[in-house]
């Protein structure tokens, strides 16, 4: 096993949170504004890979992460997806190991003959905007 981990070395490595369900005010629209419906997030944090001497505490923790969603999601109403999918990348660039966030955001019940609806962005490090577009999605 030695000789195997002298042959490469991890550079990054990727922490995966899927369908994160929470309820959320979130939407335009008036009924939206007053009413919690259910919210997926899915994220994946690329980052640095910490040398195997360094504490643990250095690593991307995914639970600390979905708390932190959690709360965040629950302060109040938020008006659009991409805001809030500004708000999670943000959360993730506190960690300063984080170099991209991938985030899909969707609503299931939003649309009547969808499975859902919403978007899906990456956002990089040192980049003063997104560097891929927004997509939106209708599942």
């Amino acid at each position: 096993m030695n000789a195997a981990k002298q042959a490469f070395h991890n550079t990054s490595y990727r922490v995966l949170v899927e369908n994160l369900t929470l309820q959320a005010c979130i939407g335009i629209l008036p009924e939206e504004r007053t009413r919690a419906q259910p919210l997926c997030i899915s994220l994946a944090v690329t980052a640095r890979q910490a040398p195997a001497s360094v504490e643990r505490q250095s690593f991307v923790c995914y639970k600390e992460l979905t708390l932190e969603v959690a709360d965040l999601v629950s302060r109040g109403h938020i008006d659009l997806l991409e805001d809030l999918a500004e708000m999670i990348a943000t959360l993730c660039f506190a960690r300063p190991q984080a170099v991209s966030v991938w985030l899909r955001l969707t609503k299931p019940e939003a649309v009547a003959h969808a499975e859902s609806v919403g978007i899906e962005t990456t956002f990089e490090r040192g980049q003063n905007q997104n560097k891929d577009k927004t997509r939106i999605l209708i599942n």
